[in-house]
């Protein structure tokens, strides 16, 4: 073990998508933040694995630009330390949200422009690589077995006899996710191979698990209050983040320099802190992080990995408090519901029965659909318009709000990963966020949106009453197939309609584009499901009152729902 190394500043692990040759590659950190605009974005195992890696670089640049300037000195309110932390000084209590924050937002405008990530970034990994170091001292993201001995329950503790709270490679690796009670049927890997990883890929899946661990561990801390066994972070939160047009541009529209507090809070990442034992007592409060580096690199285990093997190894992992979601608006990506019982916010998770709902159906919980909407936004989305309004983004520039989820699988003593959805609302920044009154363009989506999605509604009962004409096994599960089939023809040409639209739109004319678009849709629909008809549908059955129900008689009804819905006179 002596002789293993693997740091993540200097060892190649970062896999990302290379512009020119369209090559997966892999990098260092270093080289990731010195070729940034190269690559189109990350390319991993999974799109959920992605934005984990990614929510790990944004932690090191926020880090480093809440403390230094794009040319490495540290701002007035701090004075740097070794290896390019800091401290306050005295103007550190002087403070004032404007002066701030026009100096923060500053840094920022100065690395867009320039479309590269400057030195100081570089300077810093050099400077603390031993915080990066997989089998250094304090080991990356793990603890070592006698920090791990001294934190968990007694009774779990390691020692020759007892090795409780071990976890495979294959149980890390959320592709496969199995555990050693229930076998991953469908595993893209073969049974002699599940546990088998190189340090690249345990260095990505290791950063994934933190985020996206399930409720499997049998371990955990010892604590005065009782621990309950949390999923990860990310896992809870149906996270939505800005898709830029490379992996630059990516990062930095997603560069929160801002958070919702008027006062500045020093960032502090995980591997900063100065002793495992320090972290782990900061966890047991539930108090939730009020800097963005803490939050994206918050532990949802304590991992130790025996490393005594380097072809068998041997991982044991236990649960760490998670910290009290409600109204932790720290977290940029979150979307938010009200919670009835505070009458505060908590983060929206999204279940198994979501599969088939697209990200534009949800339109609300990204933008503000009227000027009275009080409903909480995401933080990112809301940072784009603080860019926006300080004129840091072009006027029609296109923003594409991108949402990658992994749901679980309903079960909360596993909660083991079954869905990964990745998503996409691309719209004209001006519409997104209207300034007019009368002519506010979200409101005009958002009922638009409404009248489709009653459409949907139309096209399941329509479905339920043919199924119950035919007398099918199960009419609401064939309700369900039509108006989902309805909802794949309709996704692509809407979300081509929402991106065309711009803030000098006649709304009516607009509206009446997509609506034209829409009944042409509907009617090959139908003709799609009429020439499948049976002389049964169109000889029909009798209602209770003794009147004729069949097939054209049901079109009927449902063409006049669509009419209204259409804002068209019915038959």
């Amino acid at each position: 073990m002596s002789k293993m190394k693997f740091n993540l500043v200097e060892d190649p692990w970062i896999k990302v998508l290379d512009k020119k040759t369209t090559e997966i590659k892999k990098l260092t950190l270093i080289e990731v933040f010195t070729n940034t605009s190269r690559y189109s974005r990350l390319s991993g195992e999974m799109s959920s694995q992605d934005l984990a890696v990614m929510r790990f670089l944004l932690a090191i640049l926020t880090t480093v630009y809440l403390r230094f300037d794009m040319d490495g000195n540290a701002y007035p309110w701090l004075d740097k330390k070794e290896n390019f932390f800091v401290e306050p000084n005295k103007e550190f209590e002087k403070l004032r949200g404007n002066k701030w924050k026009k100096d923060i937002l500053l840094t920022w405008k100065k690395l867009y422009d320039q479309g590269q990530f400057s030195d100081v970034v570089v300077q810093y990994l050099k400077e603390n690589k031993e915080l990066f170091d997989i089998f250094g001292s304090n080991p990356f993201y793990q603890v070592t077995k006698e920090e791990y001995n001294k934190l968990v329950e007694d009774k779990k503790r390691l020692t020759d006899k007892k090795q409780p709270g071990s976890v495979s490679l294959k149980q890390i690796n959320r592709r496969i996710s199995e555990s050693g009670n229930s076998q991953a049927i469908f595993s893209p890997r073969t049974e002699s191979t599940k546990n088998e990883l190189s340090l690249d890929e345990l260095v990505r899946w290791l950063i994934m698990y933190q985020n996206y661990a399930g409720t499997t561990d049998k371990s955990k801390i010892k604590d005065k209050e009782k621990v309950s066994v949390s999923a990860g972070w990310l896992y809870k939160i149906n996270p939505v983040y800005l898709d830029g047009n490379d992996l630059f541009e990516t990062l930095m529209l997603n560069l929160v320099l801002l958070g919702n507090d008027k006062d500045f809070y020093l960032p502090k990442p995980m591997w900063e802190w100065k002793n495992v034992e320090e972290y782990v007592d900061s966890l047991r409060t539930r108090i939730c992080p009020k800097n963005i580096p803490e939050i994206y690199t918050n532990l949802s285990r304590l991992i130790y990995i025996d490393w005594n093997d380097s072809k068998h190894l041997k991982i044991y992992s236990a649960g760490l408090p998670m910290f009290n979601a409600l109204n932790a608006f720290i977290e940029p990506m979150a979307t938010w519901k009200i919670d009835k019982k505070s009458g505060g916010y908590l983060p929206i998770r999204r279940g198994l029965n979501t599969l088939g709902k697209e990200m534009w159906q949800n339109f609300g919980l990204y933008v503000k659909i009227n000027q009275n909407d009080s409903d909480h936004k995401p933080g990112i989305v809301k940072w784009a318009n603080e860019l926006k309004r300080n004129g840091f983004l072009e006027r029609d520039e296109i923003l594409s709000m991108k949402m990658v989820d992994l749901i679980d699988d309903g079960n909360a003593s596993s909660q083991m990963p079954a869905a990964e959805i990745v998503d996409d609302l691309t719209l004209n920044l001006d519409v997104i966020f209207d300034d007019s009154d009368k002519f506010y363009w979200p409101e005009r989506i958002e009922q638009v949106i409404q009248d489709t999605q009653a459409i949907g509604n139309d096209i399941y009962y329509l479905g339920k009453d043919i199924g119950n004409l035919r007398k099918v096994a199960n009419p609401q599960e064939y309700a369900d197939k039509l108006r989902g089939n309805f909802y794949l023809r309709i996704n692509i040409p809407f979300k081509k309609w929402l991106t065309s639209l711009s803030i000098e739109d006649d709304r009516d004319e607009k509206i009446i584009v997509w609506r034209t678009k829409l009944e042409k849709i509907i009617e090959e629909y139908e003709g799609n499901i009429l020439s499948n008809i049976s002389k049964k549908d169109i000889i029909g059955i009798k209602d209770g009152d003794g009147n004729i129900i069949n097939i054209f008689t049901e079109f009927n009804k449902f063409k006049n729902k669509v009419y209204k819905h259409l804002k068209k006179e019915a038959l």
